[in-house]
């Protein structure tokens, strides 16, 4: 987390637009404090470091629908999941997409999540979603990017529904060495989560665009956040710090 926030500066200070994104499952992790807290200190990080949004995964849905509802409203940014209904009342559990205005071009990041069956919630099948939504979308952006943890092998089944797409963000544990396009959709895929390892690589996409929205370029690298490349950011460590004492501090005896 330290070593993020150093790189997220560094990509600040190289790209004039950069939008920061997260495709799922970073809720809970493998780490006591993410555990303890059912995802808020993931969230809270994720707010210090100036996230654009997140897509939900199966893995986030697991908190359940109250404790998953308490994170979407600490996040300082959207949380995305076009295709997840509360199975009570069928309403969205998250959003289902956000229109973002970067160098004069309308961005919209839409999220899906993976088909899965979680109590509580109701997931339908992201390939419907998208081909209903994409005519809403289209009205108001002229750039689509797709934010989701379906794995790149689930995606390439989806082609068919991805003309009006411009990038796919793929999560999931799957491997991606380079991007590649699919439906005439750049697909990129960063990381895959192990036990112990997660958030260790990030992606970065530099893409051009027309005045019309067409890509004209893209550059897609992956930055592996090691010890020896990567120094810490300060402030996020005292952060972490901070948290970890909270974690490890015994409970109050009941009087």
């Amino acid at each position: 987390m330290t070593r993020r926030a150093t790189k997220i500066k560094e990509f600040q200070k190289e790209n004039e637009h950069l939008l920061l994104l997260d495709a799922g499952g970073s809720l809970l992790g493998d780490r006591v404090f993410s555990q303890q807290s059912k995802g808020a200190t993931s969230i809270e990080a994720m707010n210090l470091l100036g996230y654009d949004a997140m897509a939900l995964a199966r893995e986030d849905l697991d908190l359940g629908v109250e404790e998953l509802g308490k994170r979407i409203q600490e996040a300082d940014f959207p949380v995305l999941a076009a295709n997840v209904r509360l199975a009570g009342s069928g309403e969205l559990a998250a959003q289902d997409y956000v229109i973002r205005n970067i160098g004069g071009q309308h961005v919209a990041i839409v999220g899906l999540t993976e088909q899965c069956n979680v109590s509580g919630f109701t997931v339908t099948d992201p390939l419907q979603t998208l081909q209903s939504l994409l005519p809403e979308v289209k009205e108001k952006a002229n750039i689509i990017i797709l934010l989701t943890h379906i794995t790149p092998s689930a995606i390439r089944s989806l082609a068919g529904a991805m003309g009006d797409v411009d990038m796919i963000i793929s999560g999931g544990n799957e491997h991606l060495a380079l991007g590649e396009f699919v439906g005439g959709a750049l697909m990129v895929h960063a990381d895959v989560a192990s036990a112990g390892h997660a958030g260790r690589n990030m992606g970065l996409v530099t893409m051009a665009f027309d005045n019309q929205g067409a890509m004209t370029n893209q550059n897609n690298t992956i930055a592996v956040l090691s010890e020896a490349a990567v120094t810490e950011d300060e402030a996020m460590l005292a952060w972490l710090q901070s948290v970890q004492v909270v974690s490890a501090a015994p409970a109050t005896p009941a009087q």
